[in-house]
């Protein structure tokens, strides 16, 4: 049935079926219902652009939309579209519009894109185009982006986007100053802007062996401001202080080394790869081959050895090669990562004797190898302490015996979870002291390996098991254990970042000779919840190595 359309005093001869298996908008203006549907010409009130409809219009009839058009024109079609309902031509829109915001050079054209989808609450263009200027942050011309008049409610989320990359903190408060200057603050703008700045210092200041004593002094310094500036009246001004700072230039990725399996000839040992991932944005950053000519083959059987981060690389420390009959890893060596790949830097010294599925802890200049096995197979009771800078080595007694002991560094002093007690060690006068537990609290048959600090709150896992357990170590009382939430997986190779708990873990709990899938997932321990970030295409085996960090 034919009928008659008025659009900005243009007349359409429009097909009244085709339109309305292509548009609820019009599925209900010619329902009879409807009071125009029965006149001889309905007039379209809606803010629309003739031209653009019939566009629109021979979509319906050939199927074909031509995308090769500039930027304006496509908006205008898509907005045409999203008013009166055409699903199909809303999406295609859409798709190029992203496609094109993953190319743009022209970062004005993808504030454009942006107000689009804030002003057409098309979430995928809207959080394309979040992402793309919080990783070009200094790319972005104020001005331009003032004058694109974004609402407060996509100020808040640019500002709070945990991956924005700049130069200096700073361009983040120079934005909203600038977006501000015809605009009343609000108190929650004023918080969102706070409570960034209060959660990338918290992640650098809570990830073990990030920042040098010096620098977590001056960033404990700034919390203590924005919390007290959070809680109080302020202007913008008053802010600058505590953004002068370039936290927001340099990423924590996190890293593991594993070798991938040969479909075809699997028991073949491949060389060793340095994999990287962005946990924020959920994907995979870098892969490539060790650049350790010399060990990268026997990296890849290296069982038990240790990693701990270090501000510019890694340290590996101690195992045992796994096809080698008494074949050891003496050596304690340094990595530092260069633009794609990790290189051998340095041999910082060598173990007394043979060490494997040992504790590796680094406090200030101090790394300390905590328990393991020895080359006899007997679980150690002692650790090693090794001045990065001398040299110098001690042997100190554990408490107990152990292996894969959970230890890490509370206000610069090692504490140790064993046999549910916690014992933290005084470097001083080479002494234990014994916090005492509330009994009832202990799991059942549980041993930790694995710590981590966030804030006074001491984190454990038990690997094989999901729950994960707190300590409340500034109490003066009786130490208790809190059961704060379960993984989704069993607790396997994990590692820390601020308030998260990374366990990287196979996605079959019976796969016993770990060819099987892996999978990365994330606990905060301030929700007690878990979810999968990551997810490997192919199986990786990771022998003994653990998840760690590195600062790009």
């Amino acid at each position: 049935m034919l009928r008659k359309l008025c659009i900005n005093d243009r007349i359409f001869h429009v097909d009244q079926d085709v339109l309305s298996n292509q548009s609820d908008y019009f599925r209900a203006l010619f329902n009879p219902m409807f009071n125009d549907s029965t006149k001889e010409v309905i007039t379209i009130k809606e803010i629309v652009d003739a031209d653009n409809f019939q566009i629109i219009l021979n979509y319906n009839h050939t199927g074909n939309l031509d995308l090769a058009i500039n930027l304006p024109e496509l908006i205008n079609i898509l907005e045409t579209a999203q008013a009166l309902a055409f699903d199909q031509v809303v999406q295609i829109c859409v798709q190029e519009l992203y496609r094109r915001t993953q190319i743009f050079d022209n970062f004005g054209d993808i504030c454009d894109v942006l107000k689009v989808g804030e002003v057409l609450s098309v979430k995928q263009l809207f959080n394309a185009c979040l992402e793309r200027i919080a990783l070009n942050f200094d790319a972005i011309d104020l001005e331009y982006f003032v004058k694109c008049d974004f609402t407060e409610d996509t100020v808040i989320s640019l500002i709070s986007y945990v991956e924005i990359n700049s130069a200096c903190d700073m361009s983040l408060l120079n934005l909203v100053e600038k977006w501000a200057e015809k605009r009343q603050i609000t108190t929650r703008l004023h918080t969102a802007l706070l409570t960034s700045q209060m959660n990338i210092i918290e992640e650098r200041l809570w990830t073990p062996n990030i920042c040098s004593p010096q620098q977590k002094q001056i960033l404990q310094n700034a919390l203590l401001q924005l919390k007290s500036l959070k809680s109080e009246s302020c202007q913008l001004k008053d802010l600058e202080s505590v953004f002068q700072s370039s936290l927001r230039s340099q990423k924590l990725n996190l890293c593991m080394l594993g070798t991938e399996i040969d479909s075809k000839e699997p028991d073949i040992q491949n060389d060793v790869h340095f994999y990287t991932f962005n946990p924020r944005l959920k994907r995979k950053t870098n892969e490539s081959s060790f650049c350790d000519n010399e060990n990268r083959m026997q990296l890849g059987i290296l069982k038990g050895g240790s990693i701990t981060t270090v501000p510019n690389g890694f340290i590996l420390a101690g195992g045992e090669y796994k096809y080698g009959k008494s074949n050891w890893n003496m050596d304690i060596i340094k990595y530092e990562y260069s633009p794609g790949q990790p290189t051998k830097i340095s041999k910082l010294g060598t173990l007394p004797f043979p060490r494997r599925h040992h504790t590796a802890v680094l406090i200030g200049q101090c790394l300390y190898l905590l328990g393991g096995f020895c080359r006899t197979r007997v679980m150690l009771a002692d650790m090693i302490i090794i001045h990065l800078e001398t040299g110098q080595q001690k042997t100190i007694d554990l408490p107990n015996r152990g292996y894969n002991i959970a230890a890490t560094e509370y206000e610069r002093n090692l504490v140790v979870a064993m046999n549910g007690s916690i014992y933290i060690y005084n470097d001083v006068n080479e002494t234990w002291t014994h916090r005492v537990t509330l009994t009832t609290s202990v799991p059942n048959n549980v041993e930790f390996h694995f710590a981590f600090c966030n804030g006074h709150k001491l984190y454990l896992t038990c690997n094989f098991q999901q729950t994960v357990y707190s300590i409340d170590l500034s109490s003066a009382d009786l130490l208790e254990y809190q059961e704060v939430g379960k993984l989704l997986n069993e607790a396997q190779k994990p590692c820390c970042q601020g308030p998260y708990l990374y366990n990287l873990a196979k996605s079959d709990v019976l796969d016993f000779d770990g060819s099987g899938e892996k999978v990365i997932e994330r606990f905060d321990v301030r929700s007690g919840t878990s979810e999968e970030v990551f997810k490997f295409c192919s199986p990786i085996p990771v022998q003994d190595f653990p998840l760690f960090w590195i600062i790009k």
